[in-house]
């Protein structure tokens, strides 16, 4: 009898997990973004568009990690560079750069 109850029971918690993922499940999410020059000209259907975004988003994703592993080797070369001067040069630099002129301004000009 025992054994009957348990059965039912799970079978029960079963029949409420699939129904709940069932309604859970949404269509998919259309995805968003630009056509590259000139396809907007094709005729594409939407299964088309939303293949190109798919590809365009996942590019953008990998390129952003690569991004972010440049950024951190352009620091690691600059670390690995200032670590060659001395404790007099590293200090130079550093006053150097505190006196950098901001963008778009010239070091050494006079302003007219």
């Amino acid at each position: 009898m025992r054994m009957v109850r348990w059965v039912a029971v799970i079978g029960v918690a079963l029949a409420l997990l699939a129904a709940g993922s069932a309604q859970e499940k949404k269509p998919p999410e259309k995805l968003k973004g630009r056509l590259p020059p000139n396809f907007g000209k094709l005729g594409l259907s939407e299964e088309q568009r939303q293949q190109i975004y798919k590809i365009q988003d996942d590019f953008d994703r990998k390129i952003e990690e690569l991004q972010a592993q440049i950024k951190k080797l352009r620091a690691d070369r600059d670390k690995a560079i200032e670590a060659v001067l001395t404790d007099t040069q590293r200090k130079v630099l550093e006053e150097l750069r505190r006196k950098k002129p901001e963008k778009g301004k010239a070091a050494d000009k006079p302003p007219l």
